[in-house]
């Protein structure tokens, strides 16, 4: 079941004065939740989050890709800047519906937001980079083209809860 705990148009379910507060209230926003963008009929659905970003899809127009998997509209939500887009690769090499490469993509996310300078050292004469442990240049960062901001975006945010009932 789920229940909505924040409506942009109705204050009576939560109001939210300033950027923080929506912040917080993304901590709430776990796998399986729910987020009604302005202007949309379809909801995102969580798919996957850790502490700085929050991957949201929801079906295209019921198509299919050549495998028969659905095809799917994401986007990644940054919790460190409140923005929200697609992946800056031009040609995408996760499929954004299934929880693996959600997951795969949020690492590399993260591994983004560790300075290069804790990432790789420069070797001295040709300052090149050489990278200090396996896997510090597989990063990812959302796309700076068409960026929006997340209050602007967000209309309303269900969560699923579960009943409990005592005998």
């Amino acid at each position: 079941m789920y229940k909505k705990i924040y409506d942009k148009n109705n204050g009576s379910i939560m109001k939210i004065d300033d950027l923080n507060t929506l912040k917080e209230l993304m901590v709430c926003v776990i796998p399986n939740s729910k987020i009604k963008w302005v202007n949309e009929k379809r909801m995102y659905k969580c798919i996957a989050r850790s502490d700085n970003f929050i991957i949201l899809n929801k079906p295209f127009n019921l198509r299919k890709d050549f495998d028969g998997s659905p095809i799917v509209q994401y986007s990644i939500f940054d919790l460190t800047q409140m923005k929200c887009n697609r992946d800056n690769l031009v040609f995408g090499i996760y499929d954004y519906g299934k929880k693996e490469d959600c997951e795969e993509a949020l690492k590399r996310l993260e591994t983004a937001l560790i300075p290069w300078q804790k990432r790789f050292r420069k070797k001295l004469l040709s300052n090149v980079l050489v990278p200090r442990y396996a896997g510090a240049d597989e990063t990812l960062e959302i796309s700076h083209r068409g960026i929006a901001n997340i209050e602007n975006v967000v209309e309303e945010i269900w969560i699923e809860v579960q009943r409990t009932y005592k005998c």
